[in-house]
Order: structure tokens, then sequence, then C-alpha cells
């Protein structure tokens, strides 16, 4: 079961923030770790969802050491129920090629610590991507995202589609193939934006996702499942009349994707 407990301890918190630092700011719980992605040579995005008891406002800080005894940017941000709780800050004015280490800080406790970093400037003698897809949470654990963390020559993860899927519980796998402990939520299709927000936090109870995420920046793209099977611009093979407007589905899953995902918005239809 995921716990408080187990995701506070799921990273070392090397340096608590002075107290100055929880003056003013919200109360509550970072409840599926922290994320970084999309590296550019002078920026990139990090995330959290902490859901507060109180007030909406936490800080980030982003540290060229783990003991953020040198922080190069720091900020405040909202963390607001119309974004699922979730929070991401673009950070500018970094260093190209660098590694970068990152948290977020509440009037409670501090997030886990994250690692970055951003992208390399001219030449560079090796570059490595993990190159991810097909996540499907029934059919087993995220082992192979687990080994990813631990690799320390990669140096971002690309997940090119399918992330989550959209089928209901015991469709795809079968509920004779679902592996004990992996039931999705909710337990039918995702159509509704709280819908694909469940989803999403059913996934990210997966230390193994959670932990290269923490780790490695992440560059995504959707594919089909993250709206519905065999998804296109005018309808999808696994949307049904009884559903409602194909084209509030559409709007559903893209508002989910980029609130759960640390990535930018490419531009207006993406």
């Amino acid at each position: 079961m995921l716990t408080r407990r187990t995701l506070v301890t799921t990273a070392p918190l090397l340096a608590l923030p002075s107290t100055s630092w929880a003056q003013g700011l919200a109360r509550g719980f970072f409840t599926h770790g922290v994320a970084s992605g999309d590296p550019l040579q002078d920026r990139l995005i990090i995330w959290t969802r902490f859901v507060p008891a109180n007030g909406d406002r936490i800080g980030w800080e982003v540290s060229e050491d783990e003991s953020f005894a040198r922080v190069a940017r720091s900020g405040t941000a909202q963390a607001l129920l119309a974004n699922d709780f979730c929070v991401k800050v673009d950070v500018t004015g970094l260093e190209p090629g660098r590694r970068y280490f990152y948290r977020f800080l509440s009037g409670s406790d501090p997030s886990p610590i994250g690692h970055t970093r951003t992208a390399p400037a001219g030449a560079v003698q090796s570059f490595t991507a993990a190159l991810t897809s097909c996540s499907n949470f029934g059919f087993g654990y995220f082992h192979a995202f687990g080994e990813i963390a631990r690799r320390e020559d990669i140096d971002v993860v690309l997940h090119v589609g399918d992330y989550i899927y959209e089928i209901r519980r015991g469709s795809y796998p079968d509920t004779a193939d679902i592996v004990p402990g992996r039931n999705i939520e909710p337990s039918g299709d995702t159509v509704s934006l709280n819908d694909y927000y469940q989803r999403y936090a059913s996934h990210h109870t997966d230390a193994s996702l959670l932990e290269m995420r923490r780790l490695k920046p992440l560059c995504a793209i959707w594919d089909d499942h993250e709206i519905a099977n065999d998804a296109w611009r005018e309808g999808a093979q696994a949307h049904w009349s009884n559903q409602g407007s194909y084209g509030d589905r559409i709007a559903a899953a893209d508002k989910a994707f980029h609130d759960w995902m640390p990535i930018r918005r490419a531009g207006p239809g993406y």
C-alpha cells in the first residue's frame, strides 16, 4: 500500500531546508514523489504533486549540490485542485550539460530530492537515452524503470507513448492475467478528467516508476492509449456513443497528461 512514509523514504533527504522557508508555505503532503523533464541547454521542468491541508503555495529549489549549499534557482508555485494538485515549474537560467538537484518545500516535510541534468551544448563525448513505451500497470511491475534509474550512464528517458492504458479493469489484461496487487483505478474505462487523473495516480504507485522520474529527466509524447485505443482526430475504436463527446474526452486526456507529466506543452493543438 502506498503511504506517506514510503513516499518520503523513496529518496534520502540529505539536507533539511531552513525553518525560514516554511513560513507562509502550505502544509500538506507530497503524494507522488518528484520528477523533471524536457531539458534544454538553459532550462528544464521540475514537477511534484502536493495535496495541501491549508493554503496552496509551496517552495522549490534547484541546486548545484545535493546539500543545497549552492542553490542556483528558487521560487514558489501553487498546488491547485484545478490541476489535480500537480505542480510544474519551468526553471530557467541554468548551465548546459550540468547535473542539478531539486526539491520542493512546504510548511510540513520537504519533498524527496530529485536529480536531473540540462542538455549539453556543442560537441560531447557521449549522450545516452533510454527508450521506453507501453506501460501497462496490470501486466506487472515496472522493473525496467528501476534498472534505468540505477544506470549512471543514462542521461535522459524518452517515453514514446502509451504511458497509461485507458482500458477498464479485467479487459487488457484479462482478470486472470492481472498481477496480484496491480489493480488500476478507476475500474472502468477512463473517460472523464477525474478518470484520467485516477489512472495516472494508480500508475504512480509503482516504486520503480517513481524512482526513474526522480533520478532521470523525462521527455514524453503520447500515443493512443493516453486517450483511447486506436485514437485519431475524428474518433477512436474504443470510444462509444454512451461515453459522451469524443472532443470532451480528448480534452480531458490532454489535460491529465500535461498535468501529470514533467513536460512543456508544445503549442496549440498538441
